[in-house]
């Protein structure tokens, strides 16, 4: 299964490879998503280094129940 995550106060200024998405929750990172008011949608280039900002979207892939366990522990 695909899914959007938003980064939530929870993620944002943590670094990717931080936030526990693969090691605790089994999930694959695909894309960073950021909405851009002049092109719309962007997708960004990323690493385990990059600093998630609040409003970018995280594309991820996981089975139905680890992404509910992601997105649970990532509400604020």
């Amino acid at each position: 299964e695909i899914a959007r995550l938003p980064v939530t106060k929870s993620l944002a200024g943590k670094r990717l490879g931080d936030t526990g998405l693969r090691r605790n929750h089994r999930l694959v990172v695909l894309a960073i998503v950021r909405r851009d008011p002049e092109i719309g949608e962007q997708r960004v280039a990323f690493d385990p280094d990059h600093r998630l900002e609040e409003g970018e979207v995280v594309i991820v892939m996981g089975n139905h129940e680890d992404i509910a366990s992601a997105r649970k522990s990532t509400e604020s």
